[in-house]
């Protein structure tokens, strides 16, 4: 399974979009960071091999990052695609467990749940069929 990751930023915190990073490459993803600020404050990560920054030099909005991420990591052989946002925090075992339940080939959607570490609440999931 080729994993890709896509990530749109906004002024992020680098040490914790680092750090997602991280744990995206133990986890055998590569990693697509959309610049919706252009601010240029990735190019750090472009020495990463797994790691590609696609600076759109202004915020263009999340949905057309996200499909420029998107298209992207279909024309490099994606063939799983997962989304994160700067903020988020995963543990290493998180992406396995995460694509589990995918079969190459059928289509499905898989989600996580969301929990907001500041307010303390997790919010409800939904299933789709």
């Amino acid at each position: 399974m080729k994993v890709f990751a896509v990530i749109v930023t906004y002024n992020p915190d680098f040490d914790h979009v680092a750090n997602l990073c991280k744990v995206l490459i133990q986890s055998n993803c590569n990693v697509v960071f959309v610049d919706n600020s252009g601010n240029g404050g990735l190019d750090k990560f472009s020495k990463v091999a797994e790691v590609s920054v696609l600076d759109l030099g202004t915020n263009e909005g999340i949905a057309h990052a996200q499909n420029v991420g998107i298209d992207y990591a279909v024309k490099q052989g994606a063939d799983t695609i997962v989304f994160f946002d700067q903020d988020s925090q995963i543990e290493l075992n998180f992406l396995s467990a995460l694509l589990a339940p995918l079969v190459i080939g059928t289509p499905k959607v898989v989600a996580s749940v969301f929990f907001d570490a500041k307010q303390g609440y997790e919010y409800p999931s939904f299933r789709f069929s």
